[in-house]
């Protein structure tokens, strides 16, 4: 039997390597590094490879993926055994053709948790291509996103990941609403905080959805070189430090609220104020006087104003790599085309 795919979806800082790390550890688990080629295959419209010119066309879509270099998989070498299969070729026959080729990985896989970021978008498109696909959304308080994103660097442009709160906070909410529409049997939604209050139940609520039931974990330390974490690109684990200690970190969960400033809070809340209901995200009360109309005016300028300064830069590293910048404008345009 293949092995089960299922696909990360999440926002940048809500626990998904965390999460993915946990899962590494149960026997017959394979995880995945970051990396976005997926979707740059699908934003292409390529969903099927029908003869050798557009097989290799599809493989240098994949490896013009930066992300995809952490996978360290020899490009000659997949050519070659891709060359050698039947076509026409699927996206799906295509994807686990690559799987086979993962690094450090035995012959007995009973699934797959792939962690492809801004496949939220996607999610119809891999539906139709990859039947029997499943999707774990692990989400997390937006205030507890926006705190980390706005203390943690960018391994692409080296810049804070969030730089304005509305801003951060639109982008919570347009992948929320996203998935929110994409429930079903194949779909399960998973909250950060309960993988950290509630862990034994959620982590095992996790491996029965992805339908392991029963595989007791690895033995080892989260941390161990050979662990998840081991696998994570030494340009990101500044990202991951939490997860090289192998436990969850109960207090970060409410950090945000001596992190952030009062004033973005009342706008995050403000703008997230249905989403977060939805989710069990109480809003806490803020002091009038950081809520003030002119004072969220300000804050909210101030905000923008930081952002505008920091644009070009951030514009600048992506132009620097014609690689990353290709794959983010073909990214955008699916999104635009399917929103």
């Amino acid at each position: 039997m293949k092995p089960q795919l299922v696909f990360l979806l999440y926002v940048n800082r809500s626990g998904s390597t965390f999460l993915a790390s946990q899962v590494a550890r149960y026997d017959g688990m394979a995880v995945s590094v970051e990396s976005s080629f997926l979707c740059s295959l699908l934003a292409r419209g390529i969903s099927v490879v029908r003869n050798q010119t557009e097989l290799k066309s599809a493989i240098d879509v994949v490896y013009d993926d930066p992300s995809f270099q952490n996978w360290e998989i020899d490009k000659s070498e997949l050519l070659n055994d891709l060359v050698a299969r039947p076509l026409p070729m699927t996206v799906e026959t295509l994807l686990r053709a690559i799987l086979d080729h993962y690094p450090s990985t035995d012959g007995n896989i009973n699934a797959w948790l792939l962690k492809i970021p801004a496949l939220s978008h996607y999610v119809p498109t891999v539906r139709s291509a990859i039947p029997g696909a499943k999707f774990i959304h692990v989400v997390r308080d937006p205030r507890a996103v926006i705190s980390s994103q706005a203390r943690s660097r960018s391994s692409n442009t080296g810049m804070a990941m969030s730089i304005n709160p509305a801003t951060s906070a639109a982008r919570w909410r347009k992948l929320v609403r996203t998935l929110h529409g994409q429930h079903g049997p194949d779909f399960l939604e998973v909250r950060y905080e309960d993988l950290v209050t509630e862990y034994d139940r959620t982590i095992q609520t996790v491996i029965d959805f992805i339908g392991g039931s029963g595989l007791p974990p690895k033995l080892g330390n989260a941390g161990d070189v050979g662990s998840y974490y081991g696998k994570i690109p030494a340009a990101q684990r500044h990202l991951h430090a939490n997860v090289a200690k192998g436990r969850p970190m109960p207090k970060r969960i409410d950090g945000w609220r001596t992190e952030l400033e009062p004033t973005d809070i009342h706008i995050v809340q403000n703008s997230l104020r249905p989403e977060m209901s939805r989710l069990g995200y109480e809003a806490i009360a803020i002091p009038d006087r950081h809520r003030t109309l002119r004072r969220t005016f300000l804050r909210r300028l101030q905000n923008q104003l930081r952002s505008l300064v920091a644009a070009p830069r951030r514009y600048l590293r992506y132009a620097s790599d014609p690689r990353v910048l290709k794959t983010k404008l073909a990214t955008k345009l699916f999104e635009l085309k399917h929103s």
